[in-house]
């Protein structure tokens, strides 16, 4: 009897897991990020900069990944003094070209918007704390801890697939 399939299934769950508690932590930052006090800032560039990684798959063919990010610039005053920020949320901002263009139009120059900053250092700063990606790490997270107890169920059954 193989017990690749059980190293498989478990492996899945503890990389579930490990997403789900990453989920947790990330909702719990966008609780603490969300009481930060804030202050009046003025977006000075918005836009949506593409991002491309070219490399060889495992077949040998040329690939070029693509990513886009909403490249959000802005500035705000705390006590006097004129802080610069770039972070929009808790996440990484490169993704989807919808998203991205979503970010820019919804903070397009100019315009005036409302800084959340950690008190304890006003250089750490975002423009919205729900912003955070924990949604994402949850469903996948899910998936893979549900997908590994399959395997761990099925262990046995599942032993002729993983035969080299």
């Amino acid at each position: 009897m193989s017990i690749l399939p059980y190293l498989v299934g478990a492996v899945m769950c503890v990389v579930g897991i490990g997403l789900g508690v990453g989920g947790f932590a990330s909702r719990r930052k966008a609780r603490e990020a969300s009481a930060w006090p804030t202050a009046p800032g003025k977006i000075s560039a918005a836009e949506v900069v593409v991002h491309k990684e070219s490399g060889v798959n495992s077949k040998g063919h040329h690939v070029t990944r693509v990513s886009y990010e909403a490249a959000i610039k802005y500035s705000y005053t705390v006590d006097g003094k004129l802080h610069h920020g770039k972070r929009v949320g808790l996440a990484d901002g490169s993704g989807g070209k919808a998203h991205a263009e979503k970010l820019v139009e919804l903070y397009g120059a100019s315009a005036e918007v409302q800084v959340h900053y950690n008190p304890a250092d006003p250089k750490d700063a975002i423009l919205d704390p729900r912003e955070n990606g924990s949604g994402r790490q949850f469903v996948m997270g899910g998936a893979l801890v549900a997908v590994g107890l399959v395997v761990l169920a099925n262990g046995p059954a599942l032993a002729s697939l993983f035969a080299f």
